[in-house]
């Protein structure tokens, strides 16, 4: 989706490296969609910071919200040191992210117990803008990885008392269109580069057809 991230409907992964201060796209999150609830969080010295923490603020879902299946909020991962960033530490705190919110997310109560929840997550490209050795596709691989190993994780060590859950769509959000018609290319190709890790993670991914751009009028990208 190319588009504003302040008019997501579902959860947002942002990565903040570790003594960095809050900024660009995530000052965005903190101030038009968590009320300051990240700024707090800094001020009280619980805030991600390195690789496998995470911050997460969930909005109360109105009776509407459940309907739709939406929840705004936010899951800040760490990524420790900007120095020191890799692919493999985006995978490993996005999954670790990703766990902690299929374990504290709240029930949904208008699902049986025996159906699996279907759940939503938006995602910034993590990793790229802030570097210059984690391209546009790396990053999308990385984080593809950590929300796949983050179901398959939580589906074999979920208790019974626990709800059945997974992510069942990923959206990354990008405000510049041609960033985010470079990205669609990438996630459209996704299933063929990562068939290996796939057939691992016991996971199957079914690319967008096009590129959704709702501030650029009319513009669909094949």
């Amino acid at each position: 989706r190319a588009m504003d991230l302040r008019f997501v409907q579902q959860p947002i992964i942002c990565g903040h490296y570790q003594a960095d201060a809050i900024a660009s796209a995530e000052r965005m999150i903190d101030q038009y969609l968590l009320n300051g609830a990240l700024s707090q969080r800094e001020r009280l010295g619980i805030y991600a910071g390195p690789v496998s923490t995470s911050t997460i603020i969930l909005h109360p879902r109105s009776v509407e919200d459940l309907k739709r299946n939406t929840c705004r909020g936010a899951i800040i991962v760490g990524l420790g040191e900007w120095s020191q960033i890799s692919t493999q530490k985006i995978t490993d705190t996005v999954r670790d992210g990703v766990l902690n919110y299929l374990l504290t997310v709240p029930l949904n109560p208008q699902l049986e117990n025996s159906q699996t929840e279907q759940l939503g997550l938006n995602s910034l490209l993590i990793g790229y803008n802030s570097t210059t050795h984690i391209t546009v596709e790396a990053s999308i691989e990385a984080i593809v990885r950590g929300v796949c190993e983050a179901n398959q994780q939580y589906r074999y060590n979920c208790t019974e008392t626990q709800p059945k859950r997974a992510i069942a769509r990923l959206d990354f959000i990008e405000f510049y269109l041609d960033t985010a018609i470079s990205a669609a290319y990438i996630v459209r190709d996704l299933p063929k580069r990562l068939e290996t890790e796939l057939q691992r993670l016991e996971a199957r991914l079914i690319p967008a057809s096009e590129l959704i751009a709702p501030r650029y009028q009319g513009v669909r990208h094949r």
